[in-house]
C-alpha cells in the first residue's frame, strides 16, 4: 500500500505522470516509468553525479571527523 501511495504522490507532484501503476492479479501488478519519468530519472542521476563530484573535499573532511 505504501508503494502505491508514493507513486500517486509522485504523479501529482509533476505536470505529467511519471509512473503508470498496474494493479495486481495473475501478473502481480507493477509499475512502469512514463517518458516523463524516464527524463526525470536521467536528470536526477545527472544531478546526483554532479553533486557528489562537487562535494568530494567537504565529504572527505567530514569522513575524517568520524570514528573509524
Amino acid at each position: 500500500m505504501r508503494a502505491w501511495t508514493l507513486m500517486r504522490t509522485m504523479n501529482v507532484c509533476f505536470w505529467e505522470p511519471v509512473i503508470t501503476p498496474k494493479r495486481g492479479g495473475q501478473d502481480r501488478g507493477g509499475a512502469k516509468l512514463t517518458p516523463t519519468g524516464e527524463r526525470f530519472l536521467r536528470l536526477y542521476e545527472l544531478l546526483e553525479t554532479e553533486a557528489l563530484e562537487n562535494t568530494k573535499k567537504p565529504r572527505s573532511a567530514i569522513k575524517a571527523l568520524l570514528k573509524k
